[in-house]
């Protein structure tokens, strides 16, 4: 996926030391090689155990006045590739894909006298967890996730 990260793109990241704290950003270069280190974080190689972690370095500037950022820390970072805001969106748990389709699921949806029906959704932003719904479902419609428990699309 390294090839989908380009400068200006935004990113976040939180350290391993204060998961609390984000740090908001916009990528400036992406190296075209992964580092030379002989090691990573606690001592570990890449190529050590069967880790299938990919490393490369992606520069971007953030505001670290406080000096809480320092040298080799370790960082979980996120690449923003699209982002939708002020719209509905529900939980993949909820949604089957339909085909080989990237946008086409269906959705569960339960109704006040405890029957179900299923519809098809069109999804668009989308992250491991959530996605957009462009057609298909309303705000108050009450989803059925695929363990059956019960979800609510999120406006």
């Amino acid at each position: 996926d390294v090839g989908k990260v380009k400068p200006g793109m935004r990113a976040y990241f939180t350290t391993l030391g204060d998961d609390q704290r984000r740090w908001d950003g916009k990528v400036r270069q992406v190296l075209p090689a992964p580092p030379t280190q002989t090691s990573i974080g606690a001592g570990k190689s890449p190529a050590s155990g069967n880790s299938k972690v990919v490393v490369y370095t992606a520069l971007f500037d953030v505001d670290n006045a406080d000096s809480a950022l320092m040298p080799q820390m370790t960082a979980q970072v996120a690449f923003i590739q699209e982002q939708a805001q002020d719209t509905l969106a529900a939980p993949f748990s909820a949604l089957t894909p339909v085909g080989a389709s990237q946008d086409v699921f269906t959705a569960r949806v339960k109704h006040d006298d405890g029957t179900t029906e299923v519809r098809q959704v069109r999804i668009g932003a989308r992250n491991r967890y959530t996605a957009q719904i462009l057609e298909g479902l309303k705000l108050d419609d009450v989803l059925l996730q695929n363990d059956d428990n019960v979800a609510n699309p999120k406006g």
